[in-house]
């Protein structure tokens, strides 16, 4: 009996903290919104009170479910970019108990009116020492989460990825500035699954032949592959180690190859090596983006080094459905062109640049379109402006 009283008591603290923090006001003016809040609680929250979580931090978080309605109903684009503009002058700096809002003259001002009111409440808690600190920076980058379309997923990886970098002090790109620095993106997930291999390997001479067992459980490699017997003749058998690469491009044609460790010869196709090549470079860039911070002068420096790059590798292939399945001659010329560009840049937001366009060349010439995809959502923002981008990858935005 007194657990369900306590409970009681929690519930009704908490709707009335959420009325308050969306309205700026007393619950009991605004009943239908509370009784909106108690419904929300018994259907997603009830756990919270045998969890022992504090009554505002569950408030909180009913008010930022509220909130993320409200912001979904603003379907047009100049209505989110209207709420985008107010909620980034709010959160970085300007004062946001000024100009507050008049929730009578539209319905984006209305939503505005609720954000705005949510902030300075939530703030207000914050500086009373109500809640901490961090729940006030979660409950920040929860609603630019929302505002970017961002799932939960989404905005818990970017806040874990955001705490390593206080954490470790992961690298910071400035360009002689100290402006602040601009919004990390981290909506791209895992990988797909692109349309080849690449697995350490072991080579066991049997009776007939050289098989390809891997390394990590010494099963025999049955998958078809264009590597024959006389390319696995040719390779060392006393290497270190061995990678085989299988690939199966958009045209259905088959390309393999064997790269020894440490030495990286290549035995069978060049087609797979740059396959391998161009995945590998496509992780370490983006996962270099995500672990390092940059101001906007410095990220108007990747961006211009990254569009000069690619700008001069599609003027020399004609366009990107020429460069789609390149023979490796070419792209180990333009590999060796972006190598030599990099080496004369003078900066790291600039070489870092460089870098991003070479992988998204590389993965495009592998006709891989799953890891041309991947590559092109990673860097698009880099290299276009949105609404700009070429004809040729509007396949992948669905995905």
């Amino acid at each position: 009996m007194l657990k369900w009283i306590a409970r009681r008591k929690y519930r009704h603290f908490v709707c009335d903290l959420a009325t308050l923090i969306v309205t700026g006001y007393p619950a009991d003016r605004d009943k239908a919104l509370r009784s909106q809040f108690v419904q929300t609680f018994d259907a997603s929250y009830a756990d919270r009170f045998s969890r022992g979580d504090e009554e505002a931090v569950v408030a909180i978080a009913m008010a930022r479910d509220f909130l993320a309605a409200l912001i979904e109903q603003a379907t047009t684009a100049p209505q989110r970019r209207e709420i985008h503009e107010a909620l980034s002058t709010w959160c970085e700096g300007s004062n946001p108990f000024q100009n507050l809002a008049d929730p009578s003259s539209s319905e984006t001002a209305s939503v505005l009116h609720k954000l705005q009111t949510a902030i300075v409440t939530v703030a207000t808690f914050a500086e009373n020492g109500w809640i901490t600190k961090q729940i006030w920076e979660i409950f920040l980058s929860e609603l630019r989460g929302i505002l970017r379309e961002k799932s939960s997923e989404q905005r818990s990886r970017e806040r874990v990825m955001n705490s390593l970098h206080d954490a470790l002090e992961l690298p910071t790109l400035r360009e002689g500035d100290d402006g602040p620095l601009i919004e990390q993106d981290f909506d791209r997930g895992d990988p797909p699954l692109f349309s080849g291999i690449e697995v350490r390997v072991n080579l066991t001479r049997a009776p007939v032949g050289i098989l390809l067992t891997r390394a990590d459980d010494g099963t025999v490699i049955t998958d078809r592959r264009a590597l024959k017997q006389d390319d696995l003749e040719r390779v060392p058998l006393d290497a270190e180690g061995y990678l085989f690469v299988n690939v199966e491009d958009k045209f259905g044609d088959n390309y393999s190859c064997v790269i020894t460790l440490p030495t990286f010869e290549v035995f069978g196709s060049m087609a797979a090596f740059f396959w391998s090549l161009a995945r590998q470079r496509v992780t370490l860039v983006y996962g270099r983006l995500r672990t390092t911070r940059m101001t906007q002068v410095a990220f108007a420096h990747v961006c211009a080094s990254a569009q000069a790059v690619w700008n001069a590798a599609i003027g020399q292939a004609g366009s990107i459905d020429r460069m789609r399945g390149m023979i490796a001659p070419l792209r180990n010329k333009h590999l060796e062109a972006i190598e030599n560009v990099k080496a004369h840049e003078a900066t790291e937001s600039r070489k870092l640049g460089v870098e991003l366009a070479g992988a998204l060349i590389l993965a495009t010439q592998t006709a891989d379109l799953a890891l041309e995809g991947y590559a092109y959502r990673c860097f698009r923002r880099y290299l276009w402006a949105p609404g700009e981008e070429p004809v040729e990858f509007r396949v992948h935005e669905s995905h």
